[in-house]
């Protein structure tokens, strides 16, 4: 065994040592990570998570007179009750946030139309075959669709189509809170109750 000298001391590396070591450093990185590069941060979000900070951040960016619309037919539900909605009229894969918006808020190259935005989990989200097909039909019909995983692929996907009114605030929801932020914010909120 082998001794590493650090500080003026000199300890044996066990497995144990080296293990606390690796973990410490791995942990640590992250950390690092996410503070100095959020792009490149080992945080994922969900999709529900995802969603939650696109529809705050529509609320705050689209133009007056809007509508937004989320039809919530994913989740695991009882077979009779999915028989139900079937009959009455619910597509598998539809899109997750439908959005419209005044004929005056479009730029004038493009033609109004709903946008249809399928949300996805940061890392890993797939587009099933149902929503390829729906997206297929939607621009057959001249509806845009898109796929998105975050705020700002959808700012991005939404700023050369429409006049959206952005703002600090609105800013600040387009990088997701990492796991530490995450903490912080929970630690200050008992601190203050």
């Amino acid at each position: 065994m082998r001794p590493w000298c650090g500080d003026g001391a000199c300890l044996p590396i066990t497995h144990i040592g080296l293990y606390r070591a690796v973990n410490t450093w791995h942990v640590l990185f992250n950390y690092l990570m996410d503070r100095l590069h959020p792009m490149t941060s080992t945080f994922s979000e969900t999709e529900d998570q995802v969603h939650l900070r696109v529809v705050k951040w529509l609320d705050m960016v689209l133009p007056r007179g809007y509508l937004l619309h989320h039809s919530p037919n994913e989740g695991k539900r009882h077979i009779n009750f999915k028989t139900k909605l079937k009959r009455m009229g619910t597509k598998s894969g539809w899109p997750d946030l439908e959005i419209f918006v005044p004929d005056e808020a479009f730029y004038p190259s493009f033609s109004p139309s709903p946008i249809m935005i399928e949300l996805k989990r940061t890392k890993g989200g797939r587009v099933s075959d149902s929503q390829k097909q729906l997206s297929r039909h939607f621009k057959h019909l001249g509806i845009r669709w898109y796929c998105c995983n975050s705020v700002r692929a959808v700012r991005d996907v939404l700023r050369p189509l429409i006049a959206i009114h952005e703002s600090v605030s609105s800013d600040s929801l387009l990088e997701p809170l990492t796991t530490t932020t995450r903490k912080r914010k929970n630690e200050s909120a008992k601190k203050n109750s």
